[in-house]
């Protein structure tokens, strides 16, 4: 949740990691979202299936499983009253910001929702 009191739902930022797993730069990143005001999630597709990195090997953790684990954490965060479920960004990084891409085509989300 954002760093400062809020009283009213705040808009979320959904964070996914590139191929190396999650690095303290990504973390940085999801911090300063709080600091503005967001509430932020991590996506943990990696850590959640023990797998640390896919650098040479896409198959542990595939992209189809990583929007699918967005698509999911979505539905349990809409039960959180301080997130404002209707006011929703993702960003990624490397594979994460294919995820994010990718997240938004119409026809995926028409089939995933």
């Amino acid at each position: 949740m954002p760093v400062i009191d809020v009283d009213e739902p705040v808009p979320l930022v959904l964070g996914v990691n590139g191929s190396k797993n999650w690095a303290d730069h990504h973390l940085e990143y999801m911090a300063m979202f709080r600091e503005m005001g967001f509430a932020t999630f991590e996506l943990q597709s990696f850590n959640s299936r023990n797998v640390y990195s896919t650098v040479g090997e896409q198959i542990s953790v595939t992209t189809a499983m990583m929007i699918l684990d967005a698509y999911k954490a979505l539905e349990v965060l809409a039960d959180e009253p301080r997130i404002d479920i209707n006011n929703v960004a993702i960003t990624g990084w490397s594979l994460g910001g294919g995820v994010a891409l990718f997240s938004a085509w119409k026809p995926l989300i028409n089939q995933l929702v």
